[in-house]
């Protein structure tokens, strides 16, 4: 099995294994679930509240939302009806196409995400000094290119 992992940093020469710092990662994830879940969200309802909050117009539809988080429109279309049910999602009919409508946050939504657990993360992070933001951010980028096999696109602005 994988090795134990103290949450404490080693000597500055001494290596980190692969293996322990996935579990860091890991751990990391496994604290905003958490956090997350005690909002009464799972993670993928809170990605897609942030998703809405920042998306165009244009964007906040359940197509455009899968191919953001490379899930099926299946997928997509459960949290997005789970969201619309809670009253933290709305429908909003397009005027140019009776068939199509865009999402919107409710006020409750917009107050759900005040409670996001992301933002004691982003704490976190801010603390970092730019270069040590700015070698996080490569170095995360990499690995989840790394995992997707591919290229990744991220928005820079936050």
């Amino acid at each position: 099995m994988g090795e134990a992992v103290p949450l404490t940093t080693s000597p500055a020469n001494e290596p980190i294994s692969a293996s322990a710092i996935a579990e860091i990662m890991e751990r990391i994830a496994q604290l905003s679930y958490a956090q997350g879940m005690a909002e009464g969200l799972r993670p993928a309802q809170w990605g897609a509240l942030r998703y809405f909050a920042q998306a165009e117009d244009h964007a906040r539809t359940v197509g455009r939302f899968a191919r953001h988080n490379m899930i099926t429109a299946g997928s997509a279309s459960q949290t997005i009806e789970t969201l619309v049910r809670r009253g933290l999602l709305e429908r909003v009919p397009q005027a140019n196409d009776r068939r199509s409508y865009r999402l919107d946050l409710t006020e409750d939504g917009h107050h759900h995400l005040q409670q996001d657990p992301i933002r004691k993360l982003v704490a976190a992070v801010e603390q970092l000094d730019n270069a040590d933001s700015s070698q996080l951010a490569s170095t995360l980028v990499r690995i989840v290119e790394h995992m997707l096999g591919g290229r990744l696109t991220i928005d820079r602005s936050g």
